[in-house]
């Protein structure tokens, strides 16, 4: 097994306004051993080879793996990362991207299932990153909603129902929809006597159920009631943005 760690040697990005950044910062290669098992590997493991990459740029709020492609990926023996020569999985944008809570910067990365060469010395990748980006947000009020499963949300078009209620302590809400939720940028409560809570975010997922894409979203409230206003924000300017770039990296700190 290998591990080998890349950093930084040239970057090409396509113009933005304003003009976002894409760093690499790091590379790992991991090779299989003997004994190995889900139990029995190394922190993070991934076999293969994953770029590490650091975006900045404003107003982000979504990294669209679907929408972004991969054109190129080699290293520079000429050896073909993107796609495996016995017809196995290509190279792909990972899982799991991260953005902070300022919307200027996000971390993601790009993984093969190949090796690198071993006489390999630098990995060059490209392609077209899709981000999703907003600035202004907007709110719908739902009056007066019971907190019970099956009671009904709605912003704007999309429509939500509640799934899950749990008021064991703080205030726990499942929501599910068969909308796009890239849009959505928050949920609040208001009690009888006016106080507004935000809700926090824990989880969101999504899942293909009899051909049907369903979109289920977790939240805590520190709250306690049977009946509240509940206020949705989304992005009223929501935008997909297209950032085509190129990356090499060379071996060495």
């Amino acid at each position: 097994m290998r591990f080998i760690l890349l950093l930084l040697s040239t970057i090409s990005l396509a113009a933005q306004t304003p003009k976002p950044t894409l760093t690499p910062i790091g590379l790992r290669v991991n090779g299989s051993f003997p004994g190995q098992s889900f139990e029995f590997e190394p922190i993070g493991y991934v076999r293969g080879t994953v770029v590490d990459l650091y975006l900045t740029a404003s107003d982000l709020i979504a990294i669209d793996q679907e929408a972004s492609t991969l054109t190129s990926f080699t290293d520079d023996t000429g050896k073909d990362l993107l796609k495996s020569p016995d017809g196995g999985e290509s190279a792909k944008f990972g899982p799991f991207p991260k953005i902070n809570a300022a919307g200027t910067a996000a971390l993601f990365d790009v993984r093969s299932p190949e090796l690198l060469a071993k006489s390999a010395h630098s990995v060059t990748l490209s392609g077209k990153l899709m981000v999703k980006t907003g600035s202004v947000k907007a709110e719908s009020v739902n009056k007066q909603v019971s907190l019970i499963k099956g009671a009904k949300l709605v912003s704007g078009a999309k429509q939500f129902v509640i799934e899950r209620v749990d008021k064991d302590g703080r205030l726990a809400l499942e929501l599910r929809t068969e909308d796009a939720v890239d849009e959505i940028a928050g949920l609040s409560v208001i009690d009888t006597a006016g106080k507004k809570t935000a809700a926090v975010n824990r989880m969101s997922s999504t899942a293909e159920i009899a051909g049907r894409r369903i979109v289920t979203l977790g939240y805590e409230i520190e709250a306690s009631g049977d009946s509240f206003d509940v206020v949705i924000e989304y992005w009223k300017d929501l935008k997909e943005v297209e950032i085509p770039f190129t990356v090499r990296l060379g071996i060495g700190l």
